[in-house]
């Protein structure tokens, strides 16, 4: 739990304003934890039950948005994730690798294909 909540607060993809807003927990709270200003291990039960609901809700919604964009990239493009890391590589015929886009994020990588024209169709 801790880890997670750890990953969640220095997140560069999720902001405090935006945990606030979906969860209800204060940004000055948020705050204190994410700068090390108040210890994660006196952390409030409550709050950290929900920092950790949040933090698998979005892992499984990027789970599920980075098998959509499976679905909708080239046949040559390979996507993988690693370390919250996402990957795209051109796969060519002799079976030859070449890095297309990493991002920290899935939004960011579905936007640097679309961007190469990589992506087949875009719902």
């Amino acid at each position: 739990m801790r880890k997670n909540i750890r990953k969640l607060l220095a997140s560069e993809v999720v902001s405090n304003y935006r945990i606030h807003k979906d969860t209800g927990i204060s940004q000055a709270t948020l705050s204190d934890y994410a700068t090390g200003k108040s210890d994660l291990g006196n952390m409030k039960l409550n709050i950290a039950e929900k920092l950790n609901d949040y933090y698998i809700k979005k892992e499984e919604e990027n789970k599920m948005k980075f098998e959509e964009l499976k679905e909708r990239v080239a046949d040559n493009i390979v996507l993988t994730a690693e370390g919250g890391i996402y990957y795209a590589d051109v796969v060519e015929e002799n079976s030859d690798e070449d890095r297309l886009a990493q991002a920290n994020n899935i939004k960011d990588l579905h936007q640097q294909l679309k961007g190469f024209g990589q992506i087949k169709r875009d719902n």
